[in-house]
């Protein structure tokens, strides 16, 4: 029988309640799990969050500047992925605490030998548009889809040394954005092959507030200045860097098909 994919929680020492929710869920399935003690964002010093963050280029990309929490968050899946990478550990499934699953994901977890031959990262919440991968279902009602935008998610997923290895490669500092929405999901940026899954295996416990807290809304006077006259040169710088990552991506595809011939 295959072994189950080993499953890490990213958990704040502080968040007690969430702990208990994912232990009573894991516990709940048998699932074999472990608890990856989070990176609190608001415990940083001011001196970290100057070498990880930068306010005024956050600004420049995005119309706000990234909090404490949104940084310890990005650094937390950093800390696991150098784990996967010191330890030599070849896949992991990595949760953050305040998620749902059913039994489907039981059996999903142990079925590795039937995800697409050349996968490194399955996001497990699907929220971006997709295209289906294949018209055969895994098993039951789930089939594995491709991305057509970056997924803004990062809640649950399972990723292997191969996309661990490129997904530290391209975490670069200081962060102008979150680790959701600017390196998960963004194929082109970080050459990760990644697939979904359709429908949701995994979805979001709503009872728990966000701990990130501080968030900056898009209804601010910055907010509103960035977007009524900066917005639209970053959309054309984009655009350029998206052509540069297209066309590298193609040129990566040529060379592994070359190789292969």
């Amino acid at each position: 029988m295959p072994n189950q994919i080993p499953i890490w929680i990213i958990n704040l020492k502080r968040s007690k309640s969430r702990r208990q929710h994912m232990e009573k869920l894991m516990n709940k399935y048998n699932l074999k799990y472990e608890f990856i003690e989070a990176v609190d964002g608001n415990q940083l010093s001011k001196e970290e969050l100057k070498k990880y963050s930068s306010s005024w280029w956050s600004f420049f990309y995005n119309g706000y500047s990234l909090t404490a929490g949104e940084l310890g968050v990005s650094l937390s899946h950093l800390k696991c992925w150098k784990r996967m990478q010191k330890e030599r550990v070849e896949r992991v499934m990595i949760v953050e605490d305040d998620i749902l699953f059913n039994e489907k994901l039981t059996e999903f977890l142990f079925r590795a030998d039937d995800f697409p031959k050349d996968w490194e990262f399955i996001n497990l919440t699907t929220l971006a548009n997709y295209l289906f991968y294949t018209h055969e279902r895994l098993f039951d009602l789930y089939s594995f889809v491709k991305f057509s935008e970056p997924d803004p998610s990062c809640c649950a997923y399972i990723v292997n040394l191969k996309a661990v290895d490129k997904l530290i490669s391209s975490f670069c500092f200081p962060m102008t954005n979150t680790i959701d929405g600017g390196i998960t999901g963004d194929d082109l940026y970080t050459g990760v092959i990644s697939y979904g899954v359709h429908p949701h295996i995994v979805t979001l416990e709503r009872k728990f507030n966000t701990s990130i807290p501080h968030r900056v809304h898009k209804n601010t006077i910055l907010y509103f200045f960035w977007h009524i006259f900066v917005r639209g040169i970053v959309l054309k710088i984009r655009k350029k860097w998206k052509i540069k990552r297209l066309h590298s991506k193609i040129a990566r595809e040529l060379q592994a098909l070359q190789s292969k011939t």
